[in-house]
């Protein structure tokens, strides 16, 4: 457990840091994807992905805080989303609207999941928030949208290292939710996993089960019913887990990204299958069935790290970079 604390207070601090909070600018990056005054800069060329969008978040640690941009999946239209920060979107199924988590409130340290119409035309009054952090150092953290548009998975913090996996009930038009409170204040989270629950929540094809990393001392990948039910775990370490429509899960283990087909419960179904020898392109989305969209952390011998974008095909494994930026989510919703 204690590697599991110090994974998520790693993330945690360095998420806050880009939430609001002042740094040193970050050096440039030694790839083409260098960030530049906070705000991710234009990828190389890199070969067609599958017709859609990508959501993503800028990782500076200087002020303005982190926020999140949209692109189509050529890396044109290039979009910023968010004023008041943000980190670890996801779409929702009609790609009419992207879930995120924020310390929006200023002042307010406890994080929080909103969502924001993926229009980007800046009107803060559509911003409505779905939950409300249970205090400072207890945030709630990378939420994700079940396929049929139903709910929103997100881990909740009992402590400043412990992670629960929990969801909430969407309304079929999120426009609906009163400005004035956030929408737990109604409609009840749901806890579906205890101490050592885990985190990066991933929803199956059919929204009927949850994977997610971390859970226990080892980093077991564990799976649980979105009715209820007991977690198990499905036999393999690895963080970040993502599930494709055609039952396979990506997740990263250790250096890189693994493949490994599963059954519609989650259970394993075929041996892992790394991506890259490559070190630290670790957290990986489902991009179609053949790519996976990724990002590498650049840590350099002095200064703050930079996060830079790729897209790797399956199985080859052949990375491209996809310019500056973090935890890179695919649409198919042009």
């Amino acid at each position: 457990m204690a590697v599991v604390a110090l994974l998520y207070g790693i993330i945690c601090a360095a998420s806050l840091c880009g939430c609001g909070t002042n740094g040193a600018a970050p050096p440039a990056s030694p790839s083409t994807a260098a960030v530049i005054e906070g705000k991710p800069q234009p990828p190389p060329p890199y070969p067609s992905l599958p017709t859609g969008r990508i959501v993503f978040w800028n990782y500076t640690y200087s002020t303005p805080p982190n926020q999140l941009y949209t692109m189509n999946a050529d890396g044109s239209n290039r979009t910023q989303i968010t004023t008041g920060g943000g980190a670890f979107p996801d779409w929702s199924p009609d790609g009419q609207w992207i879930c995120y988590y924020s310390r929006y409130a200023a002042g307010d340290a406890k994080q929080s999941i909103w969502v924001v119409p993926a229009t980007g035309d800046g009107d803060v009054s559509q911003v409505k928030q779905i939950t409300n952090g249970p205090s400072v150092g207890k945030s709630d953290f990378r939420p994700v949208w079940s396929p049929d548009g139903t709910k929103i998975a997100f881990m909740r913090g009992t402590t400043s290292s412990n992670y629960h996996i929990c969801i909430i009930a969407m309304p079929d038009d999120p426009s609906t939710i009163p400005a004035a409170e956030p929408l737990e204040s109604t409609v009840p989270v749901v806890e579906l996993t205890g101490d050592g629950g885990g985190g990066d929540p991933a929803w199956s094809p059919d929204s009927q089960y949850i994977v997610f990393g971390s859970s226990g001392p080892h980093l077991d990948l564990g799976v649980v019913a979105a009715g209820g039910g007991s977690p198990r775990t499905i036999g393999h370490s690895g963080l970040h887990p993502s599930w494709s429509v055609d039952n396979v899960l990506v997740f990263g283990y250790y250096d890189r990204p693994y493949t490994v087909p599963v059954l519609p419960d989650g259970t394993l179904n075929g041996t892992p299958t790394g991506l890259t020898a490559r070190a630290d392109r670790l957290e990986a989305n489902w991009c179609g069935t053949n790519w996976v969209l990724c990002h590498e952390e650049v840590f350099p011998k002095k200064g703050n790290p930079t996060l830079n974008m790729y897209a790797a095909a399956v199985p080859s494994g052949t990375f491209y970079p996809m310019g500056s930026g973090s935890d890179p989510i695919w649409t198919s919703v042009p």
